[in-house]
This record gives C-alpha cells, structure tokens and sequence, in this order.
C-alpha cells in the first residue's frame, strides 16, 4: 500500500513511521518531513497518529511484549479490549477528537497496567508496613552509665544524663540513631547500610568506625571525636566535615572547629577512666556530680586555688577519687547521703 492510501491504523503499524516519531534523530527524518510537505492532506490524520504513539510510551515502560502491544493496539482501534480471546461484551465508545483516542488509550493503559501489578502494588504495600520502625529509648540518669550492643551488631556506650532513641530493627538501606548527651560508638561494618547518629542539628555517618559524641545543653553545642575508621559529620544548614582517626570536630553557636584531640580527655570516659588535666576544682566537682551522681556543697573557711591533674582507672569508687583529690588539693571530705561536704 502507497503511503499516500494510509488511515490512522496504518501509520500506527508502521515501524519506519514510529521509528521516526519516537526519534526525532534518526534516519527517516529526511524521507517524512519531505512525504508530509508534499501530502498537506495528510496532515491531519499524521499529526494524530503522532499523539497517539507519543501516549503509547509505555510500550518500553511496562515491557510488553510485541503480541500483547498488538492486541492491546487493536483493541483500542476496534473499541473493544481482546484477552485470550474476543471479548464482544466489553466495548469501548469510539471517541469523537485525536484527544478522544489519547484519554482512552491512557485509560486502558492504566488498566491494563493495573491488573499486571496489583499483586506488585499489594505485595509492595504490605512490605512498606512490614519495615515500620518501631523505635526503643535507653535512658541514664546522673552517675549512671550503660553499655549495650544494637540488633546490628553496634556497641554503644551511654554517659550518663544521656538518651539514645534507636529502632528495634534497622532498615535494609540505613541505620540511623538519635542521641541526647553523650556516647561511644563502635559501630559493626555494614556497607550497605551506613551507620548515622543524630544530635540536634547535626548527623555523624560512618560505615564500620568507632567514636563519640557529645551534646551539651543547646542543640548547637555539639562535638563529634573519630578514633578509628572515618566518618561525615555534616550540620543541617549543608556544612560537612570529614574526620579522620584522632581528629574531632565541634559545633557551636554555628561555628565549626576542626582539631586533634586529646583521647584522655574526650573518650577515656568510655574505658572507665576518669581523667583531669589542668582543671578547677569547680570543673572538677562538676565533672563528678555528672559520674557519680551526687551533689557538693562547698563549705571553705578559704578558697581552693590552683588547679588538679590526675586520672583513675577501671570504674574507681567515688571515695577512692576524693581521696587522692583531697591529698592533693588539701581539703577534707564527708559523704552524707546523697550529698559530699568539701571544707577546709
């Protein structure tokens, strides 16, 4: 048949015609911009041919094969849908406009495609609802500490005054914790799933690595110390920073502050080890309200001045660390209740 005698059907069963509707490229170009200048009656039926096929993009989309895109075609040119077989109860109303023919090959497109993947969808569906997080809290309170290991294999070590919200189960495409305070990651290798601990504002990724994190009151105040492996720590306004062994990073009031750290002073916790460095005995007390959970009350007939330095291994009892303190620092000590009396 000459192209000249073609209807619509036959410009749509035309390879060398979709060919050059779907690629404005190839080599037909020349041979159908000429055929058209020179059959301007053609126009018409050509132009909706070319919407027609434009909607039939699907055809790659959903991977039909070549008889099923035929018998889908023919269903839609003859107003009926075929199956297996002819199917002469459901009849389609034959459009009245190119946009008639297009409305109704996407509806029947959306139908067809509906009953090849509603078991998809379903199955989908059902799977979305399986993988809902439930999520647990492990708290500590002041001078308590705890130590677990997640569903995953991760050992996390939580100071006290401390809150780590975590799923019971993690995801198959990432695991993601929220911290309040202070804890030590060791985190078990997964590269499929990279490991992230929240803490206000700002995330810390790793794959397989250990190091800690710590927040202070404010969101903002936040430090982030990597002793193996390599992580990303990154705040919500799109800043990040990527650490490597023995380098921390510090977040505060929007200031980033990249340095070496001092391991004593920043992890030591996690080993049971307490550790001062040149520090006030205010930051000192401090610093054992937080671990042992009791209060000081200061009763100096004259100020203690000076600074201490020193440290204590493996979990040592609070009135072993008052003892060597007080030696050294000169004061007298008493443990009422809940309560250490300092005076001198």
């Amino acid at each position: 048949m000459k192209y000249s005698e073609y209807n619509l059907e036959d410009f749509l069963k035309d390879d060398y015609f979709i060919q050059w509707v779907t690629n404005a490229q190839n080599g037909s170009n020349h041979f159908w911009d000429n055929w058209i200048r020179n059959h301007p009656e053609k126009n018409k039926v050509v132009a909706e041919a070319k919407q027609l096929i434009l909607s039939f993009n699907y055809r790659n989309s959903f991977e039909l094969n070549e008889k099923e895109y035929t018998d889908l075609l023919e269903g839609i040119l003859k107003n009926e849908v075929k199956g297996g077989k002819k199917d002469s109860s459901r009849k389609w109303l034959k459009p009245k406009s190119s946009f008639g023919w297009i409305g109704w090959a996407a509806a029947i497109i959306i139908i067809s495609f509906g009953i090849y993947s509603s078991s998809f969808i379903e199955a989908k569906s059902i799977e979305k609802e399986s993988t809902t997080l439930t999520y647990l809290n492990k708290n500590t309170s002041q001078g308590q500490k705890s130590s677990m290991k997640l569903r995953d294999g991760t050992v996390v070590k939580l100071n006290s005054n401390s809150t780590i919200r975590f799923p019971e189960t993690f995801s198959n495409t990432e695991r993601v914790v929220y911290l309040e305070g202070e804890a030590f990651f060791e985190v078990a290798k997964d590269a499929s799933r990279p490991f992230s601990v929240v803490t206000g504002g700002i995330t810390t990724t790793a794959l397989g690595t250990s190091f800690n994190v710590k927040s202070s009151n404010t969101v903002e105040n936040v430090k982030v110390a990597l002793v193996s492996g390599k992580v990303e720590v990154k705040d919500d306004h799109g800043s990040a920073v990527t650490l490597i062994p023995n380098e921390m990073v510090a977040f505060n009031e929007g200031k980033i502050n990249k340095r070496l750290f001092d391991y004593n002073q920043e992890v030591a916790w996690s080993d049971g080890k307490l550790y001062f460095d040149q520090k006030s005995l205010n930051k000192v007390f401090e610093e054992l309200e937080e671990w042992y959970g009791f209060d000081c009350e200061f009763r100096l007939s004259t100020p203690i001045r000076g600074k201490y330095s020193g440290e204590f291994v493996n979990n040592p009892s609070l009135e072993r660390v008052l003892d060597g303190i007080s030696y050294a620092s000169n004061f007298n000590y008493e443990i009422i209740g809940n309560k250490i009396l300092i005076s001198n």
